[in-house]
């Protein structure tokens, strides 16, 4: 009797297809096909799927199937590749007893995790997913979710591998463990598509794993692996290997050439898309995916397949000295609201009413620039960093929430005044919306709105009564009208 291990490398050679769940997304019959299976084969995999969905550690007999090793070997990765949900299932080893090469024997396969602590980490992987998922708007088009899905997986994970096992090539470590190499990139986008019912297939070469998916009849290529470039700035997202057809895709370079099984991606529909100018995350919020370029930031509609310029200004980013013309500016959902970065400032935009708003710039010196932005409890994080390398090198803190001073009527106000004019001025917010000042009258013993503004600070003209009125401040943020700032005389 001879024991053989199935190496990590021989198993990637013959990656095909993946599914996920109870429900496939694709019909496991086109995997057959594809792969060319005799009837007796494929019984012998519905076999071996069976055992290890029910984490059976028994030894199958297989010396009926008068299979070599190279044969078998091909029918189990095809078996463990078609199922992300098999993460407790070794990817890189199996046990095969056999006389010689061309007759196995026996089959044993190896499990990395008891089936109580596989339960456990299903439970991780469904909450995660779920949260991933909730985000998901009914009126998203297949495309928008496979972009969404995509930001979120290269948001979410860091490429590594691991040392041993199947440390970085699982759905749980991917999605629990947040960091993985392609093979689990490729098994967590397909878990996704499977679930929104989106047909979705992993196809292979020697050197990487990538997947296909299906939008009206044609299919595309779509790589989250090589579109997570940057472990330290989760919201650092490409958008190279986004629905792709073969004529966009660089079969140049070794890792997206020579795939062994796959479907022909002879659409060009998605080659020219407005994600391909984004190099951070894009974010949806009610219809519209919000996305930084190098010369701003703007809107598109899928619906009008239309794209529309909030802001424009051309950044130009510095890491390491080197200029950069690409945007490394960042956007964050806060609210209704969208939160963007420039180069060394942070802008809010409210859909509502169509306004920008500078909520806080940062006197940098050098090369530091602003290259991420986050928002932990009721603060807003700025990262700046003079090597996107390095992006969360710094940090600066702003409050989202509107300070205790400002909401109970202690906001202090400054005044100046010349012999016509005065000035009324204060503290900017990050989170006040708009300024509403107010004049009481002495003599008629009431208050009144005079003027609203974004700025901190606004200019009058002086009355011939000017000693008979005092000034005061209201700030109006996303939770209501403060109380009044103190009263003050001119």
């Amino acid at each position: 009797m001879k024991l053989k291990r199935i190496t990590a490398a021989a198993l990637a050679a013959i990656m095909m297809t993946v599914t996920a769940g109870s429900v496939s997304a694709v019909d496991m019959d086109i995997v057959y096909e594809a792969g060319g299976y005799s009837n007796k084969e494929i019984k012998l995999m519905n076999k071996i799927n069976t055992m290890l969905a029910n984490h059976d550690q028994s030894t199958l007999d297989i010396s009926s199937y008068d299979l070599s090793f190279d044969e078998f070997e091909d029918l189990y990765g095809t078996v463990v590749f078609n199922h992300p949900e098999y993460y407790y299932v070794s990817m890189v080893s199996a046990k095969l007893e056999y006389k010689t090469k061309k007759h196995v024997l026996k089959f044993t396969p190896i499990y990395t995790r008891s089936s109580a602590y596989a339960k456990k980490m299903s439970k991780e992987i469904e909450a995660e997913a779920d949260r991933i998922i909730a985000g998901i708007d009914s009126r998203m088009t297949d495309p928008e979710k496979v972009l969404y899905i995509h930001d979120a997986i290269v948001g979410l994970c860091d490429y590594y591998e691991g040392s041993t096992g199947n440390i970085g090539r699982s759905i749980h470590s991917t999605l629990v463990g947040k960091s993985s190499v392609c093979v689990g990139y490729a098994l967590t986008f397909q878990y996704f598509m499977d679930r929104l019912d989106i047909p979705c297939i992993c196809i292979t070469n020697e050197d990487h794993i990538w997947n296909m998916v299906q939008i009206d009849g044609n299919w595309y290529h779509v790589d989250t692996t090589w579109d997570d470039m940057n472990s330290e700035s989760p919201n650092f997202v490409m958008h190279d290997m986004v629905l792709l057809s073969e004529y966009a895709l660089d079969t140049s370079a070794v890792q997206h050439s020579k795939w062994r099984y796959g479907m022909v991606a002879d659409s060009p529909k998605f080659d020219d898309m407005f994600w391909n100018e984004s190099t951070s995350k894009i974010n949806y919020l009610n219809g519209y995916w919000y996305y930084n370029t190098f010369s701003g930031f703007y809107r598109y509609s899928f619906k009008t397949k239309k794209a529309e310029r909030i802001f424009t200004k051309s950044s130009v980013w510095h890491p390491g000295g080197k200029a950069l013309y690409v945007s490394f500016g960042k956007n964050i959902i806060v609210g209704d609201t969208i939160w963007f970065s420039t180069d060394k400032d942070v802008y809010r935009y409210d859909p509502a009413s169509g306004q920008t708003k500078l909520m806080c710039s940062l006197q940098l010196t050098g090369n530091d620039q602003i290259y991420e932005l986050d928002v932990k409890g009721s603060d807003l994080l700025v990262y700046y960093s003079d090597d996107f390398e390095k992006a969360k090198k710094h940090v600066k803190k702003f409050p989202l929430k509107v300070s205790s001073a400002e909401s109970s009527g202690k906001m202090a106000i400054e005044v100046e005044s010349d012999s016509t004019t005065f000035t009324l001025s204060w503290n900017d917010s990050i989170v006040a919306e708009k300024y509403y000042i107010y004049r009481y009258d002495k003599k008629a013993k009431k208050a009144a709105l005079i003027y609203k503004t974004i700025d901190s600070s606004v200019t009058f003209r002086k009355n011939a009564d000017q000693d008979n009125y005092m000034y005061a401040v209201k700030v109006l943020t996303a939770e209501g009208l403060s109380d009044y700032s103190e009263w003050k005389t001119v």
